[in-house]
């Protein structure tokens, strides 16, 4: 997917821009938040239960959306910084140079014919199937007396079959019971409406005018954030309010393919929760910072080594805190010190840890084709062992308030998502508790073998951590007696390469030196 990143304007700055989108299409709105959404912007919805403006297609398309504005101004004043939006189609076989047919009446046409009878008219006309879908935008700024009109197209072709796909539960606005159900992108082998999210990101007119949006939105953020050298004023600035607290905040964790981003989009197309990709924001960040890397995972270390292991996670919260929602969710931290930070900043924050099997995310990578240039089983386990080295997934579970098994159907999982935000997710089926027991996690071997590691100076061999398990800590007041054996020392600790690094030296013992996520874990259950 094209590269969605936070733009630091949307979310870092003091004054935020409010945008409205006016339509009466609920699948349009949608839509159009989540992609708003993954660049740091908060849709808001005028919604009508009728047309919200009455559409003469005579005018042309310009004059169409320029007269709608005016008819919404009047009944919501000029004062909103909003946008409408329309959608028209050229079939190239049925149109002439100076009428594009359907044009804008694709929605009556289409709801009075079928794929069968344009079918026959086009194979009557030589077959010429090629089509261009085009979405047009008119954007009210308040205090500007035109429109700003922005453009977003597709081109392609209508398929030689009718569609025979289901609607997306989870993405209405991807079905077969619209236009995308015929159309082709060019460039795709797939009709626009049968596509995953992320594969319709490359190809959806309707985004690619959204895209453009956002970008003249940010030049407008920009401006309204200008230095005081920049403008002049009658009066001075008032103070700015104190920064808000984020009222609840969900963490999700777990491995690629679980089901992290999808339980993300869910609960914020669906309710008044506001997505944090993690990765986003760690883009950004590595952007400023001026570190690269030839892939996610390089960018990602080097930034952590450059910037310290928790950099996201401040940023999040520095760039987030401030505002008010009704609802946050960070999505893709990798270590352990990122969800310390944010638990010390937010201590009523809840981690949720979505767990699959490997044969089910591997499964669900083959049908999404999410990582680029992975096609094997053992190139996917590649992957999976380097997402394991920032130190937070080994221990995930550890840390989780709430854990969800991810096994069935997408309609299970959102049956599992909605019991977890009504509360009752104990009586549902792959939910469940595990609160963090600080007391029975410092009685296990990891923790213990990693206490001794941080009590010896420097790497330390099976025996001697064998031998410093026998005073270690257990927090209740009590001494644990128990001695690890030296074997069951090094089982455990590797393990967890990500927490203790194994050090052969030649001829002499195996040792252990614990790295900085081991220590990181320690403090985590220390704190609770």
């Amino acid at each position: 997917m094209p590269d969605t990143r936070v733009r630091r304007l949307f979310v870092d700055s003091p004054k935020k821009l409010e945008v409205g989108f006016y339509t009466s299409s609920i699948d349009k709105f949608l839509q159009a938040r989540l992609v708003l959404q993954k660049f740091g912007l908060v849709l808001r919805h005028f919604a009508s239960s009728q047309e919200p403006y009455h559409e003469e297609y005579s005018l042309g398309q310009a004059e169409l959306l320029r007269r709608a504005l005016d008819e919404i101004k009047r009944r919501l004043g000029v004062n909103s910084l909003f946008f409408v939006e329309d959608t028209s189609v050229r079939l190239d076989a049925l149109s002439s140079t100076e009428k594009d047919v359907p044009g804008l009446e694709i929605k009556e046409w289409f709801a009075k014919t079928n794929f069968h009878d344009v079918d026959l008219e086009l194979r009557r006309r030589g077959n010429i199937r090629s089509a261009t879908v085009h979405s047009d935008i008119a954007l009210h700024v308040p205090g500007l007396s035109r429109p700003v009109f922005i453009h977003g197209e597709t081109q392609g072709h209508i398929a030689e079959t009718p569609p025979s796909f289901g609607r997306s539960d989870q993405f209405p606005w991807l079905t077969p019971a619209t236009f995308n159900g015929w159309f082709i992108p060019n460039g795709a082998t797939q009709r626009l409406g049968e596509m995953s999210f992320e594969e319709s990101w490359r190809h959806d007119f309707r985004v690619r005018a959204l895209v453009a949006l956002v970008d003249r939105l940010e030049e407008y953020a920009a401006a309204l954030n200008l230095d005081t050298h920049s403008y002049s004023v009658k009066r001075p600035r008032t103070a700015s309010p104190d920064p808000g607290l984020f009222e609840e905040l969900y963490i999700i964790v777990g491995k690629v393919c679980a089901g992290k981003t999808t339980l993300g989009q869910y609960m914020s197309s669906r309710h008044p929760y506001h997505l944090i990709e993690a990765s986003s924001i760690m883009r950004l960040v590595a952007e400023e910072a001026g570190v690269h890397g030839p892939t996610s995972f390089y960018l990602a270390r080097d930034l952590l080594h450059q910037k310290g292991p928790d950099i996201v996670a401040r940023h999040i919260v520095t760039m987030y805190a401030g505002n008010l929602g009704d609802g946050y969710i960070i999505s893709g931290l990798r270590t352990i010190e990122e969800v310390q930070y944010i638990r010390e900043c937010f201590p009523a924050c809840k981690v949720v840890c979505v767990e699959s099997t490997e044969r089910t995310r591997f499964e669900r990578h083959l049908h999404r084709g999410r990582l680029e240039g992975v096609k094997t089983l053992e190139e996917f386990r590649e992957h999976d062992r380097q997402q394991w080295q920032f130190g937070l997934l080994p221990v995930a579970r550890d840390l989780a308030d709430i854990r969800i098994e991810n096994e069935g159907t997408i309609k299970d999982f959102h049956r599992q998502i909605e019991a977890l935000l009504a509360g009752n997710y104990r009586s549902v089926p792959g939910v469940s508790d595990t609160k963090p027991n600080p007391t029975a996690l410092k009685r296990t071997r990891l923790f213990r073998c990693l206490c001794a590691l941080e009590t010896a100076s420097g790497p330390a061999s099976c025996p001697r951590i064998a031998e410093l398990t026998v005073q270690d800590e257990v927090g209740d007041g009590t001494r644990n007696v128990e001695r690890i054996s030296a074997r069951h020392a090094n089982w455990v600790l590797k393990d967890f390469p990500e927490l203790a690094r194994r050090v052969d030296v030649k001829g002499d013992r195996v040792r252990y030196e614990i790295l900085a996520p081991g220590r990181a874990y320690l403090k985590a259950i220390r704190s609770m």
